[in-house]
C-alpha cells in the first residue's frame, strides 16, 4: 500500500514536470509555448537548451509511462485498488446447485 502512495506521488510529479517541459519546447512550430511566452523561453534557458530540453522530455515521458505500467501491474498483482474504499475486496455471489 506504502508502495503505491510512493508511486502515485511520483507520477504526480513526473506529470508537472513533463507539463512543464512540454510547454517549455522550442517555439518554432508556433505552438502554445511561443503563444504564451512570447519567445521568451530562448532567453531564460539559452540558445543551445533546446535539443537538451527535447531529451529531456523524452526521458521523462518514458519514467511517466514506466511508473503507470508499475501501479498497473502493482494493483494488478496486489488485488489492491488505488481508488479509496476499495481495499481489495472482491465480492462474489453464491450460487445454488438444484439438488
Amino acid at each position: 500500500m506504502i508502495i503505491g502512495t510512493i508511486l502515485s506521488v511520483l507520477l504526480l510529479g513526473a506529470c508537472v514536470f513533463l507539463v512543464f517541459l512540454v510547454l517549455s519546447q522550442d517555439v518554432k512550430g508556433g505552438g502554445l509555448a511561443g503563444a504564451l511566452s512570447g519567445g521568451s523561453v530562448q532567453s531564460a534557458f539559452g540558445g543551445r537548451s533546446a535539443e537538451s530540453i527535447t531529451k529531456l522530455t523524452g526521458w521523462v515521458a518514458l519514467i511517466f509511462f514506466l511508473l503507470i505500467i508499475a501501479i498497473g501491474l502493482l494493483g494488478r498483482t496486489s488485488g489492491v485498488g488505488l481508488t479509496p474504499g476499495s481495499g481489495g475486496k472482491t465480492t462474489s455471489t453464491p450460487t445454488s446447485t438444484p439438488k
